[in-house]
């Protein structure tokens, strides 16, 4: 099964549970937040980044779906 991509929430937390860490570096569990997400293209406001990274999220979340099922 693919991962989730990484623009959606299920995404950002699989990858940073699954990411190689630095030998040394301690594992540091955490819930989902927006700083889990990549960042946004454009600049914009702090209401308007979160509208965006769900809207990013929806459109990306589709496919996957569907490769999936």
């Amino acid at each position: 099964m693919p991962a989730p991509p990484p623009t959606t929430a299920f995404g950002a937390l699989y990858h940073h549970l699954m990411r190689q860490r630095a030998p040394g570096e301690p594992f540091s569990p955490t819930n989902i937040n927006f700083g889990l997400l990549p960042p946004l293209e454009a600049r914009a406001r702090k209401r308007e980044r979160r509208a965006l990274h769900a809207e990013r999220a929806k459109a990306a979340l589709e496919p996957w779906l569907s490769a999936v099922a």
